[in-house]
């Protein structure tokens, strides 16, 4: 017991020494990266083509892209809470009486002391069907989940189930009432023909050897329901996609209890998995970069006046710091020298991007926005789905409204003249070109020929760089720190029988060193903003167009009253509130 207690806290330090100089060493690699011309074009480049279609990026640093200093000193202060709060971790880990104690009962729960605040509620009820189920909605990936109309569209596995209260698939489709999530997305890696799964095994070419042991991933299709308390629960999953035999279907009434929750410990990685590099780096992220550089090269600053077009003056300030935190993740986690990805999470780094490619080839420029995806999936803004509680889709709908009306306000505005303003605006067609040509975003307009257009390609920009980013990141403290509820990375496949031990389940779980990185980053990725939308300024756009900008920062102030009032009736009830989209907690931009 001592000899692993001193081993842990061991590879605790070599941790955070090893995080503290790559810090530093990407701080230096941004410097010698950066171009000083502010008005050059910006040149594109491309992953290799081994990951499959993805968005192009930045080719340098330009000038003005680095994360700012104080931004960085703030990152740096977050990274530094983190550590101090972990000093008292590496003293316990360091008594075996202690370690012995603190071990055996709930090693996920150490890191939360100091700084680091512990998701009581998570903690209390992660294990729960109700809480896994209540997580699509209100979670770190509202992305999946879909209204489930036709029979057909469940696997053959899932069609015969019943709900608790006697209600069958159908029963449930004719009260609207069954949904459903498919990660076929993740069918990437080695795949195990007999177990089903696929697996990745970390390597570190600069020492020629492995790194930590094989991690295990499913690509699983899970079935939803709504009772008519209005709660969700699962009504049953598979983790597999045999075609030549059954697939095995995980109920809470069928499967054993520790077998259950081994598998529900799988479902909760694979959401994690799509949430990470599909929702969250990929559709936010490394989607947005191309059109920094669009606008950037569309829309060149006038060199006398400092002026720009009102297109790209409404735009710029969403991408503010964008392509130096992308910048700063290439270098990390997903670097081709060391990526944190490779070793931390179940697909590893190549895997990874092969997911969100996969995901990235099913968007499409409006049919990708947040309504648009929201209505492919079965949910409107009137709540005719009748889910309750779908705070994303709530909240989304306030911010996505209010920015549409701020946009239509200054497009009406400059091209006041109607439609055929807009059709004869010469640098709107430069930025077309741009963006379906070197940006390559094919499903952009080939050409805005009318006002409305423009205003919904103008607010899918913003909603994608502001409100979409912060709900699938700033949740992550909430509903990833703590490993068990969506772990990282999972190391063993599924086991079975009504004999299997939890102690036996829980090793599947990341050890301490693993679960260490997962909690830091939940910490480090959600540090708060500083451009929050209740804190808006455009100045370029205040003073050409007043009234549409007064009109915004009014409409802010009052869906901050709305959300705040509502969260304040949930905690109320002992509900988990839903934050994310407050104009407050809200960032204008990617910058973290």
């Amino acid at each position: 017991k001592k000899e692993r207690a001193e081993q842990t806290a061991t590879g605790i330090g070599k941790l955070m020494t090893a995080l503290g100089k790559e810090l530093h060493d990407n701080l230096m690699a941004i410097v010698s990266a950066m171009s000083d011309d502010i008005n050059a074009k910006w040149e594109y480049a491309n992953y290799g083509k081994e990951f499959g279609p993805l968005p192009p990026y930045c080719k340098v640093l330009p000038a003005g892209s680095a994360i700012q200093p104080k931004r960085a000193g703030y990152l740096f202060q977050r990274f530094t809470e983190y550590v101090y709060s972990q000093i008292p971790l590496l003293k316990v880990l360091t008594d075996p009486k202690i370690a012995a104690k603190v071990m055996g009962s709930d090693p996920f729960l150490l890191p939360f002391r100091g700084w680091m605040p512990k998701p009581e509620k998570v903690v209390e009820r992660w294990e729960t069907d109700e809480e896994v189920a209540a997580q699509l909605i209100r979670g770190v990936n509202p992305m999946k989940i879909e209204v489930v109309n036709d029979k057909g569209k469940l696997p053959e596995g899932l069609q015969d189930l019943s709900d608790d209260e006697g209600r069958s698939v159908d029963d449930l489709i004719k009260d609207k009432s069954l949904f459903m999530c498919d990660y076929y997305e993740l069918q990437h890696g080695d795949y195990d023909k007999e177990g089903g799964f696929y697996t990745h095994q970390a390597r570190l070419d600069a020492l020629n050897r492995n790194v930590g042991t094989l991690k295990y991933w499913y690509a699983p299709i899970l079935a939803v329901y709504k009772r008519k308390s209005g709660e969700l629960a699962i009504l049953g999953f598979q983790l597999t996609r045999f075609t030549d035999k059954p697939n095995k279907i995980y109920t809470k009434g069928s499967t054993p209890g520790e077998e259950y929750l081994l598998a529900k410990l799988h479902l909760t990685c694979a959401d994690n998995q799509h949430h990470q590099f599909a929702s969250h780096l990929g559709l936010t992220h490394l989607l947005v970069e191309p059109f920094a550089v669009g606008l950037h090269n569309s829309f060149p600053t006038d060199p006398n006046t400092g002026a720009r077009h009102p297109i790209a003056a409404l735009l710029a300030p969403h991408f503010h710091d964008t392509i130096g935190i992308n910048f700063l993740a290439r270098q990390t986690l997903v670097s081709e020298v060391a990526p944190f990805t490779d070793a931390t999470f179940s697909p590893g780094t190549v895997n990874a991007l092969k997911i969100f490619s996969t995901a990235y080839q099913d968007w499409t420029f409006f049919g990708g926005n947040f309504k648009n995806d929201l209505k492919r999936r079965g949910f409107s803004e009137d709540c005719s789905d009748q889910l309750d509680g779908f705070y994303y889709r709530d909240d989304g709908f306030l911010i996505w409204n209010a920015l549409e009306k701020y946009v239509a306000s200054v497009v009406d505005a400059f091209y006041s003249g109607g439609d055929s303003d807009v059709e004869k605006d010469p640098k709107l067609q430069d930025w077309c070109d741009e963006m379906r040509g070197p940006a390559q975003i094919s499903s952009f307009p080939a050409s805005f020929k009318d006002r409305a257009t423009l205003v919904e390609a103008c607010t899918s920009i913003i909603f994608s760089c502001s409100a979409q980013h912060a709900a699938v990141n700033f949740s992550q403290l909430r509903y990833v720190s703590y490993v068990p509820n969506r772990a990282d990375a999972l190391f063993k496949p599924m086991m079975h029988g009504a004999d299997l031990d939890r102690k036996e389940v829980l090793k599947a779980l990341p050890g301490v060193v693993n679960s260490e990185f997962q909690t830091l980053f939940s910490y480090l990725l959600t540090a708060e903003p500083d451009n929050p939308f209740s804190e808006y300024e455009n100045p370029a756009i205040k003073k050409q167009f007043p009234d549409a900008w007064q009109g915004f920062v009014s409409d802010l102030e009052e869906i901050a009253a709305r959300i705040e009032a509502r969260n304040k009736d949930l905690l109320a009830k002992d509900q988990i509130p839903y934050e994310y989209l407050l104009p407050s907690r809200l960032p204008q931009s990617i910058n973290i």
